[in-house]
C-alpha cells in the first residue's frame, strides 16, 4: 500500500477546499439547516459542475471513474466545511447501490442524471428495529402478477423527501441465512402507496425520513440486481459509505484541531499565549494523535476495499470506530462549542439555547423537555424565555436584565449550559458599578475538576464580550467549588437565600484587574 497521495489527489483536495471556502461558509450552512431541503438548486448544480456527484461512478455511466481513496480525499474537505445537503444520500448510498447492483440499462437511466445534478437518490435499509445487518431487513416483497408488491416501513432514511428514486432493501423470501432472501428495488418518486415523512433529527444538515410502503406495486424491471441475492451488493455499498463518512469525520476533527491551535496561539492569559502552557500543548498533542490514528485507519480501509483485500470488512469497522471516537474526543477537548460555534452541527435544542433559553440549572435537561421541544419548538421556546426582565442582586436589590448569551459546557461526560446574563448597574447600587456586569448560571457538578473546567471556559468568554465584572454563585456546602472560585481571583461578597431554605455563596471577579 502506498500511503502517500498522488498529485491529482492533492489537486482535488486543494480545489475542493477553495470551492467550499467560497461557496459553503458558515452563514450558508446555518441558513440551509433552517430549511427542510438543507440545499439549494444552485449549490447542487455547482457540485455537479465540480464533478463531485459522479466522482465514484464509471466513466461509461457518466461519472469520473475515480476510486474510493479519491472519494476519501473529497470527503475530508466536505467534513471540514460541514457541507449540508443530500450528497451522502445521493452519491454514497442511493447512486452507489444503482452502480453496484444495477443492469447496464438501469445504470444508464439513472447515473448520468445523478452525476449531472438532475436527479437525487437515497437508500432505505434501516427499519424500526434500527439494525444495519441483514437480520434487520424485514420489509416484505412478494411476487405478484409478474411484478412485486412491497409492504412495510423504513426508518431514518437520509433525504428521502428529496429523492427522485429510492433503493429499497426488502425481504423477498425466508432463506437459509439472514443474508439470503434480500432483494433491492427501485421505487421512483410519486409511486402510489409510498408515504415519506420528515423526522426530527440531531444533525440538521442531513435530514432523515420515515418511508412507509402500503401495497406498493412495482414492475419486474424495478428489481435491482438478482432476486434474493441483493445483500452482497448492499453490504459493499454500506462499507464504502462507512469509509467515506469516516473520512468526513476526520476532516471535521482536523478542522477543530486547527481552530483550537490557532486560538491557543492567539488567546493571552497571564501575559502570554495559552498555547505556551504545557497542559494546553499536551491536550493538542492528544487531539493530533487521535486524528492521525483515525486517518491512517480510514486510508487503509479505503485502499483495502478498492483492492478487495480479505480484511477489508474489518478495516472498515476499525476506521468507523476510530473516526467516531476521534471526532467526539477532539470536539470535547477543543471545546468546539465555545471556541468555534460556527462549525457545530446545531440541533433544535441548541438553537433554543442560542435564542436565550436557560434550562433549570439544578439538573440535566430532561427527556420531557426535549420531547416538547421537538413537538412544537416555537411554543416551547416562547414559554421558556418568558421572564420579568429583572434580577435580584446579592444585596437584595432588583436591577434590569439585558439579553443573555448562552454557551455549552462539555467536559466529555456531562453536557451543560453556561448562560452569561447581562445586567445594568449604577453607582447608586452598592454592589454594582456603572457599566455591564454579568453573572454565570452554571450547572455545577460535584466532581473533581468540573469547577476548574467551567471557569476556564467562562472567564475568557466574559472578557471577550466586554464584561467588567462577573458574579458567580455556588452552594454554601460546596467546598470544592468555593476553593476553585477563590483561586481564580474572586472575592466573597455575600450570600443569597433560596426558597427551599438553602443558601448560595456569592463571589465577584473583577475582570479588568485580571487583564
Amino acid at each position: 500500500m502506498d500511503i502517500g497521495f498522488t498529485e491529482e489527489q492533492e489537486l482535488l483536495r486543494d480545489a475542493a477546499r477553495k470551492f467550499l471556502d467560497s461557496e459553503c461558509d458558515t452563514k450558508f450552512v446555518r441558513r440551509m439547516m433552517a430549511t427542510d431541503e438543507a440545499v439549494t438548486g444552485e449549490f447542487w448544480a455547482q457540485l455537479a459542475e465540480q464533478g463531485w456527484l459522479g466522482i465514484a461512478y464509471a466513466e461509461e455511466d457518466g461519472g469520473s471513474g475515480l476510486g474510493l481513496l479519491d472519494l476519501v480525499v473529497l470527503m475530508e474537505e466536505v467534513g471540514r466545511a460541514v457541507m449540508p445537503g443530500p450528497f451522502p444520500a445521493t452519491v454514497l448510498l442511493g447512486g452507489a447501490a444503482i452502480a453496484a447492483a444495477g443492469s447496464p440499462s438501469t445504470r444508464q437511466e439513472w447515473l448520468p442524471r445523478i452525476a449531472s445534478g438532475d436527479a437525487k437518490a437515497t437508500l432505505a435499509v434501516t427499519e424500526p428495529n434500527a439494525r444495519w445487518d441483514a437480520a434487520g431487513v424485514t420489509l416484505a416483497a412478494r411476487e405478484e402478477r409478474g411484478g412485486f408488491v412491497l409492504n412495510g416501513s423504513k426508518m431514518f432514511v437520509p433525504d428521502a423527501h428529496l429523492a427522485d428514486v429510492l433503493v429499497i432493501a426488502a425481504r423477498s423470501r425466508d432463506g437459509s441465512t439472514m443474508e439470503d432472501g434480500i432483494s433491492l428495488f427501485l421505487v421512483p418518486k410519486g409511486t402510489p402507496g409510498v408515504e415519506v415523512k420528515l423526522l426530527p433529527s440531531v444533525d440538521e444538515t442531513r435530514k432523515l425520513c420515515e418511508v412507509r410502503l402500503a401495497n406498493v406495486m412495482l414492475p419486474a424491471a424495478a428489481l435491482l440486481g438478482e432476486l434474493h441475492r441483493g445483500w452482497p451488493a448492499l453490504a459493499g455499498v454500506i462499507d464504502r459509505a462507512a469509509v467515506a463518512l469516516s473520512a468526513e469525520m476526520c476532516g471535521t476533527a482536523q478542522r477543530v484541531l486547527d481552530i483550537t491551535v490557532d486560538y491557543a496561539k492567539m488567546r493571552v492569559a497571564f501575559g502570554k499565549p495559552i498555547g505556551t502552557y504545557q497542559a494546553v500543548k499536551h491536550k493538542c498533542a492528544d487531539m493530533l494523535v487521535e486524528i492521525e490514528n483515525a486517518k491512517s485507519l480510514t486510508y487503509y480501509a479505503a485502499w483495502a476495499v478498492d483492492e478487495g483485500e480479505p480484511d477489508a470488512a474489518m478495516a472498515v469497522s476499525m476506521a468507523k470506530a476510530a473516526a467516531s471516537d476521534a471526532g467526539r474526543m477532539v470536539c470535547a477537548a477543543g471545546n468546539l462549542r465555545l471556541i468555534a460555534p460556527n462549525l457545530v452541527r446545531l440541533t433544535q435544542y441548541e438553537a433554543a439555547l442560542a435564542a436565550g433559553w436557560s434550562p433549570d440549572t439544578t439538573r440535566d435537561v430532561c427527556a420531557d423537555q426535549l420531547a416538547a421541544l421537538r413537538c412544537d419548538p416555537q411554543a416551547f421556546l416562547a414559554e421558556l424565555t418568558r421572564q420579568d426582565g429583572m434580577i435580584v442582586t446579592a444585596s437584595g436589590r432588583a436591577v434590569p436584565r439585558l439579553p443573555s448569551r448562552v454557551y455549552w459546557l462539555y467536559d466529555g461526560e456531562f453536557c451543560g449550559v453556561i448562560n452569561l446574563r447581562f445586567v445594568t448597574g449604577s453607582d447608586a447600587l452598592p454592589d454594582y458599578v456603572s457599566g455591564h456586569i454579568g453573572y454565570a448560571v452554571v450547572p455545577w457538578k460535584r466532581r473533581r475538576g468540573y469547577a476548574t473546567a467551567a471557569l476556564a471556559l467562562i472567564l475568557p468568554i466574559a472578557s471577550e464580550v466586554g464584561l467588567k465584572r462577573i458574579e458567580i454563585t455556588c452552594d454554601d456546602d460546596n467546598e470544592a467549588s468555593r476553593r476553585v472560585i477563590l483561586k481564580n481571583g474572586a472575592a466573597f461578597i455575600g450570600t443569597r437565600p433560596l426558597p427551599d431554605g438553602r443558601t448560595k455563596l456569592v463571589f465577584r471577579i473583577d475582570l479588568a484587574q485580571r487583564g
